[in-house]
């Protein structure tokens, strides 16, 4: 059996559980770190400390009082 066959061949014998349940995972991971972006913004904030960002192509630092927490 060649490698590509057996591969699709391991994959379909998944559950259908185990495929459903992917999404939801990735839903909770991704609430996870929004939450945590959150959190840390806030604290940047509330330190008065800056942030650096990716924008237009350049870094670029935001200063405490401008960042949208």
């Amino acid at each position: 059996m060649s490698k590509t066959l057996s591969k699709s061949v391991r994959h379909s014998s998944r559950s259908v559980e185990a495929v459903n349940a992917v999404p939801e995972t990735h839903k909770r991971v991704i609430a996870a770190a929004g939450a945590a972006i959150r959190r840390t913004l806030k604290q940047h904030k509330t330190l008065g400390e800056s942030i650096v960002v990716w924008k237009d192509g350049k870094v670029v630092t935001v200063s405490a009082g401008n960042i949208k927490a």
